[in-house]
């Protein structure tokens, strides 16, 4: 179960970024590494390349955010 949803998580994050051609700088804001319910996720940027970056205002049920950047020259 868990492996099906990284993988539908892989490939829907491998589609927007061919629909994004270089050179361009791709910022997302996810949940911050002290939210368990956001590692997966976490991870998932990380393998794409994504760099962690600045934390972010917390989100409305008061958990962190950090904003995530890629950079496709």
């Amino acid at each position: 179960y868990t492996t099906l949803f990284r993988s539908i998580g892989a490939a829907l994050l491998d589609d927007v970024l061919a629909r994004l051609p270089p050179p361009c700088t791709i910022s997302l804001a996810t949940f911050g590494a002290d939210n368990p319910d956001g590692r997966a996720a976490r991870r998932l940027y990380a393998r794409h390349g994504f760099v962690a970056g600045e934390m972010l205002p917390r989100g409305p049920e008061g958990g962190t955010r950090q904003r995530f950047t890629l950079v496709r020259p």
